[in-house]
């Protein structure tokens, strides 16, 4: 297995709104890593050094399911993650388009994206949190100050309570079911009904623990009973409950 140092970083006051974290890792060579996404409406800029002196730099959308990966380590890597519902205003991209893809960024945002890869194979490890933060205040500072959309403020009360229904959440933006659907497609890239389910599960996944009956933490975190959490699992995750959760001991999580 991988022997990788990590560093997390928060964001520059100002970028917060826009970004939840950046990870800075530094591993050792020729060993292998296995990791899990799990399915939401983050989008993730990943910079992987190569051991030939030069990187990539690629976007991966939001997921609709998990994505299970085993890989060769690099020399170093940056991981930004951005909020859900903030990131087609940094990349000028509808989400649907991206969603459960991987791409260069340069696809997107070319010049943005081939020169911050430069500066990052360049910069090394230790001035890629000072770069990234630096690129990214440019772009979004050039759009101006913007209200975070109306999508990130469901997307966020979605997560403070997933018991609700999404036809609720509709009537509290003052929109139809259709309306919602849409703008979520655009700005998030995953539907009401389904990112809501993925909220839910995250939620459980946030207190699921050994020898805790999965029924029990089913309808705490708003599922109608063990079989509705199964079912999920098995349709988000691929994967039972108890299956998950003793993998967690190999596939190290990176939402």
């Amino acid at each position: 297995m991988a022997l990788e140092t990590f560093r997390q970083i928060e964001p520059a006051a100002h970028l917060r709104p826009w970004i939840s974290g950046i990870c800075v890792g530094v591993s050792s060579p020729g060993q292998t890593y296995r990791r899990t996404r799990l399915p939401g409406g983050e989008v993730v800029l990943l910079f992987r050094a190569t051991y030939d002196g030069t990187g990539e730099l690629t976007v991966s959308g939001p997921l609709r399911h998990a994505r299970y990966k085993i890989g060769r380590t690099n020399p170093f890597f940056v991981r930004v993650s951005i909020r859900p519902g903030r990131a087609r205003q940094v990349l000028g991209y509808p989400l649907c388009e991206l969603a459960d893809r991987i791409f260069p960024l340069e696809d997107v945002r070319n010049s943005f994206g081939r020169t911050l890869c430069s500066q990052l194979v360049e910069g090394g490890p230790d001035r890629a949190a000072a770069l990234v933060q630096d690129a990214l205040s440019k772009v979004i500072g050039s759009q101006g100050p913007k209200a975070a959309p109306i999508v990130s403020q469901i997307v966020q009360a979605m997560d403070n309570n997933t018991c609700a229904a999404v036809d609720d959440y509709a009537d509290l933006a003052g929109l139809s079911p259709r309306q919602l659907r849409r703008l979520f497609q655009f700005e998030l890239g995953i539907g009401p009904k389904r990112y809501l389910r993925i909220a839910r599960l995250r939620r459980l996944l946030s207190t699921a623990r050994a020898n805790v009956p999965w029924a029990n933490l089913a309808i705490d975190a708003g599922f109608y009973d063990q079989a509705h959490l199964i079912a999920d699992f098995k349709e988000l995750l691929h994967a039972t409950p108890d299956t998950f959760l003793a993998a967690r001991t190999e596939y190290k999580i990176c939402h």
